[in-house]
Parts: structure tokens; sequence; C-alpha cells
């Protein structure tokens, strides 16, 4: 979008006998810029409105009135002097990295500088004529419209605000602006612009890094919290099977202490080992666990030719779950005894095999069913031998 020929129908800051600011009219054309010395002498000081140097006749008028009396050397090195600083003054203006600008009391640029150029995308000869507000985003018009109005105040703002260049493109601009002095009095202000555009974008994704920063760790603290809950939860139910497991082996250990038939633990791996016997098992052998605990169950076993070892051997294979036999057990004195045992094999929580053997001691009971078995054969004997002599005696009579 072009800003050439636009049109001004009215100031929007007009100006005369009755403007309340009390402001004078700026020149047209040359605005030469005036300090004062501290001899008390004005000065013109090389910044203008609206040209690029004053003409040298009317400084050298200046020169003389001020200095009136001076010989014709003095007016020389006094010219000289304000024209290097005019110079110095103009280059500043001209070679500023910034975009800076003079405007007129009526809200109209006087002068640019090259960067301005290059910020408005337009040049110089347009930009010089066209009112600020042209330049401002429609959304900005008022805050500038009150910057400048504060500015022709005589104060000095710095605003964050946007403007539209020629393109069409809306970019993000810095502005210091201030009041400009000419012999006194405020004929217009002068300003410096900066694009901030790219540093606008840079915080706004900082600052979208930083939010989606902050959206991941309330993700992953949310995460983080559900995983310890989780982990809180398999901890309580580690530790309830735990305590079960305890009181499991507590009950085990109870019945296993103080059950009245002999109860063993044994290696398979190890030759069928003691690894552990309660106390009825050390009485039924006649032995101290210290000294069962150094031996295996062959050590006290009498072999009768009944292929135990070969049907124990099936239930450490899986090929039975339970041995349930008889058979002969040398105790620690010697003597033998008849057992009735109940072998069962099982695993720890690594998966190590062992078996567990209950052991009856069936000595006194076989003992009794071998009295009663004799006292049977005795009676049937006896009746069978009273038959025989009654029948003897019928016979005989």
């Amino acid at each position: 979008m072009s800003y050439q020929g636009r049109q001004h129908d009215s100031n929007p800051f007009p100006q005369g006998e009755n403007n309340p600011t009390g402001i004078a009219k700026a020149s047209e054309g040359m605005t030469p810029l005036i300090a004062k010395g501290g001899d008390g002498v004005e000065r013109q000081s090389g910044m203008t409105g609206a040209t690029v140097a004053a003409d040298e006749s009317n400084r050298n008028n200046m020169v003389t009135s001020g200095l009136s009396g001076n010989n014709g050397r003095a007016d020389q090195m006094m010219r000289d002097g304000m024209a290097k600083e005019a110079d110095r003054h103009r280059s500043m203006f001209i070679h500023n990295f910034d975009a800076a600008y003079f405007i007129d009391p009526t809200g109209r640029f006087t002068d640019v500088n090259p960067a301005a150029e290059a910020l408005a995308g337009l040049s110089r000869q347009h930009l010089i004529g066209l009112h600020f507000t042209q330049l401002a985003a429609p959304d900005q018009v008022h805050r500038l419209q009150e910057v400048f109005l504060s500015c022709l105040q005589g104060q000095t703002r710095e605003l964050d605000t946007a403007m539209i260049r020629q393109d069409g493109q809306r970019i993000d601009i810095r502005i210091t602006s201030g009041p400009l002095y000419i012999h006194g009095q405020i004929t217009g202000l002068f300003g410096i612009a900066r694009d901030i555009t790219l540093d606008n974008q840079a915080r706004q994704a900082l600052m979208r890094r930083h939010h989606d920063l902050e959206s991941h760790v309330v993700h992953r603290t949310a995460e983080l919290a559900s995983a310890n809950e989780r982990l809180r939860h398999e901890v309580d139910r580690h530790e309830r099977a735990s305590a079960a497991l305890r009181e499991s082996e507590e009950r085990f250990r109870a019945l296993f202490e103080n059950a009245a038939v002999g109860v063993c633990i044994v290696d398979p791996n190890q030759g069928r080992r003691f690894l552990d016997v309660n106390p009825a098992m050390t009485r039924i052998f006649g032995l101290t666990r210290d000294q069962m605990l150094d031996m295996t169950v062959d050590d006290v076993t009498v072999e009768d030719g009944n292929n135990e070892l070969q049907r124990y051997k099936e239930i450490v294979d899986g090929l039975r779950p339970t041995l349930e036999m008889e058979k002969r057990y040398r105790r620690g004195d010697g003597r033998l005894i008849y057992g009735l045992i109940t072998v069962s094999p099982f695993h720890d929580r690594q998966g190590r095999q062992y078996s567990i053997g209950v052991v009856q001691d069936i000595t006194a009971q076989r003992k009794a069913s071998a009295d009663v078995r004799k006292l049977q054969k005795e009676i049937t004997d006896l009746t069978t031998s009273e038959q025989r002599r009654i029948g003897q005696e019928l016979h005989d009579s």
C-alpha cells in the first residue's frame, strides 16, 4: 500500500490564535536549531527540521549580529566551528542505525533519516509531509496521538507500538519522542524508532516455550504423581503380601515345631540331606537336630527292597504328586522302628525344589497288630484243636 497522494482535509491538532498550547507554528522549509552558549550568544546547532544545513548567508548574518566588532579572522573561525558542529550533528542524524525523524506541531514529518525510510518502506520525499497517524497501526492511533500531545507539552515519552509498512506488513516498534525547542519555543518533536518485531517474536517464542515447558512439567508431574500412587499401591500390596507370607510362615513354623508327628525338609539335589527337622522328628530317631542336619534320609533308612528311592524320584520329577508308604528306619541307638511316611514336593520363592516329609512312628502299632494277629492265630488254633477233640470224643462214643 502506497501512502503517496493521501489527502488530509483537516488537521487533527489545529493551531492558531486560539491554540491553548501556545506552540509557535513551524517555519516552512528550513528550520535551524539555535542553542545558547555560555557567553549568552545564540548559535546554530546544525540539526534542522527540514533541510540538510542552514543557508550560509543566514549563518553569516546571525554571527555578524551576535559578534559585531570582531575582526574577520574571528568571524571565519566561528563560521568554521559552527559548520563542523552542524556536520557532526547531521552525520549523527543521517548515519543513526535507528530510524530518526522530526515532526512539526501539526503531526507531519519534516525530516527523516535513511533508517526511517527503510523502516517505513517509503522514500524521504514520500515521508516528508505525511501525517504520522498514516503510518500507525489502526489500533495504535489513539495511543500515538496521546504521546504526540504530551511531547508537545514538553514531556519525553517511550512507547512500544506498531506501524504498517508501505508493503502492508505490520511491525512492532519502540519509539522515544521528545519536544523540539527553537528559540525557547516548542516547534515540534523529534523521535527515534527501532524495529522490535524480531525481539517480540523471540520473546513470544520464549514465552510459548516457557508455557510448553510449564505444561510439560505439569504433565510430567501428574504422570509422576500417578506413578507414585501406583507405586504406593504396589508397595502396600507387597507389604500386605509380605505380611501374609510372614504370618503364613509363622503359622507353618508353629505347626512345624509343635506337630505330634515328625516333619522334615529335605533337599533332593544334595542326596536327600535333611535341611530342617522338628522336635518330634528328633524324638522318633533318638538324635539331636544338629546330628540330623549332618545326615541324609539314606543314613537312617533300612533298605527293604521296596523301591522307595525310585518312587521318591518320581515325585521329584513330577510323575506323582505324593509318596505314601511304610518303611523301616534305624534310630540313633541302633534300634529298628517302623514309620508311615508321606512325602510331597514344593518350591521356594526362588523356584528351588525341596520335599517335605511327615513321619509317624508306627512301631508300637505294628507290634500291637502283630500281637493281635498272634492271639487271633492262637485262638483259631485252639478252637480248631478243641473242635477236633470234641469230634473225636463224639466219634469214639
